[in-house]
């Protein structure tokens, strides 16, 4: 019944204004007379400094993509020269609040929030949201964020997990149900985490041995322990093939509403969770309470080739060596990308071509929102899929799209997001030019929406974003700024 109403309320607009979005931005050099600066920005308002060290905020937004720290480099990923992909790859998600870091020194980033805190979740020991970027207290340096819902995730680099925000489900895994307003470490014995990432109501983290856990709730078995009873305290993702074991070799999570995501290093992916329209890609629509493999499009055997993975609220994304993009679950304002709005796609389909012809190809990142989907190709355009009632497919209509589409006006971009509530987000080389129904914002101010005019310098650093789905190397001296399709209401 939860579920159904979730949906509805989703269905007729009525998401949280303070939608996140959680991505990272690190670079080595600032404009001159700001210092050297590094960012993970984890979804936000208008694109405004928050201090001197702090060269970029962004637009209010939610994907529920997760995060990964594990250097990519570590994982095989490749930048577009063929070198080793470098940086974090840091969490998205749902309504809430914006979690940012910045930082003064190369080596040290310091956690900022704003946004809506009715339970916390910005992390400042108050109950009060914020429109502007504050510090985050306890927590002078992370790794990488994560957030979802009204809860907030933060990895330090000493390997260990910290959460803050609403615990209704014990999605803060410090053993009670107890909201936080600032940050607490999650139970002491997770310990070597690499990468976290945020559910509606439950949380993910990999450890360096490549062991997934979890916690909070699982009334749809999106734990991945063979149960449906929730946890206060993470437990271990149980192996597929026998359930008194653990799943291994992990390297890349994602969560969506109410389904989880694993992608391993032999480029294989794994679900649990919520089914109903085909989330998990195994041909069902039965909940699974263990990891089951995501099969081929054939059913004749298993997906594979895999580098990236990306969590839709109700849609999965994967991304292949090979620059194809893959979908599966619901579909049913075109989501998947496959030319149709059949309403549960239980098996991988290949995303198609624009208008149709062949397939998309020559993509380096995807990232998937409630019921849109967007990819970001080699040469720096930007296409996407799905719902379009909020113009977040920025092709100039409002049409849903069952095949992709060239969002106007982008050239240049290094990075892309998908927002839960109707929007989209990139980073681009240059300013784009402004479209009549986008709003200007200016640089001084906050906004739900809007195209920002202030610069975010990438020179000889790395733009990282969704586990794993982009490690592109600064673009040069050229400043880069963010742009928002539209916002919710």
């Amino acid at each position: 019944m939860e579920q159904e109403a979730g949906t509805v309320r989703r269905r007729l607009g009525l998401n949280s204004l303070t939608i996140l979005i959680v991505m990272a931005i690190l670079w080595a050099q600032m404009p001159a007379g700001l210092g050297a600066a590094s960012a993970a920005v984890a979804g936000g308002l208008d694109p405004t400094p928050a201090s001197s060290s702090a060269a970029l905020s962004l637009t209010a937004m939610s994907t529920t993509q997760a995060p990964v720290s594990r250097p990519r480099s570590q994982q095989g990923l490749t930048d577009r020269s063929g070198s080793p992909a470098t940086g974090l790859v840091v969490p998205g998600t749902q309504p809430a609040q914006a979690v940012a870091t910045f930082e003064s020194v190369p080596s040290t980033m310091h956690p900022w929030s704003w946004g809506n805190n009715t339970y916390g979740q910005l992390g400042i020991g108050s109950y009060n949201g914020s429109l502007t970027p504050v510090t985050v207290t306890l927590l002078s340096e992370v790794a990488a964020v994560a957030a979802h819902g009204d809860h907030s995730l933060a990895l330090t680099p000493d390997g260990m997990v910290h959460a803050w925000g609403s615990n209704a489900y014990g999605q803060l895994g410090d053993g009670s149900t107890s909201n936080s307003t600032t940050p607490i470490t999650v139970t002491s014995s997770l310990t070597d985490v690499t990468a976290i990432a945020a559910g509606s109501y439950h949380s993910i983290a990999v450890k360096g041995n490549g062991t997934v856990w979890t916690w909070g709730r699982n009334n749809w078995g999106q734990l991945g322990n063979n149960s449906t009873s929730g946890s206060y305290t993470p437990i271990q993702v149980s192996d597929p093939n026998d359930p008194s074991s653990y799943l291994q070799g992990v390297t890349a999570i994602a969560g969506g509403d109410g389904h989880s995501l694993a992608l391993k290093s032999d480029g294989s992916v794994w679900a649990w969770g919520y089914n109903n329209g085909g989330e998990l890609g195994d041909g069902t629509r039965t909940e699974r309470h263990t990891p089951v493999k995501v099969r081929n499009p054939e059913d004749t055997g298993y997906l594979s080739d895999v580098v990236a993975i990306a969590a839709g609220d109700g849609t999965s994304l994967a991304l292949k060596s090979d620059g194809t993009v893959w979908a599966w679950g619901q579909n049913w304002l075109g989501a998947v990308g496959n030319g149709t709005t059949a309403p549960n796609q239980l098996l991988p389909v290949q995303v198609l071509g624009p208008e149709g012809v062949d397939h998309l190809t020559g993509v380096v990142a995807i990232a998937g929102g409630w019921t849109h989907s967007l990819a970001l190709k080699s040469d720096g355009t930007v296409w996407t899929w799905g719902a379009n009632g909020s113009d977040q497919l920025g092709d100039g209509s409002q049409d849903n799209r069952t095949v992709p589409v060239r969002a106007l006006g982008l050239n240049g971009v290094t990075a892309v997001a998908a927002g839960r509530g109707g929007h989209s987000l990139a980073i681009a080389a240059s300013t784009p030019a402004v479209r009549t129904n986008w709003q200007t914002i200016a640089d001084n101010r906050q906004s739900w929406t809007g195209l920002s005019q202030d610069p975010v310098n990438t020179s000889n650093g790395s733009y990282t974003y969704d586990h794993g789905d982009l490690a592109i190397p600064g673009r040069g001296p050229s400043p880069a700024f963010a742009r928002a399709y539209n916002s919710n209401d």
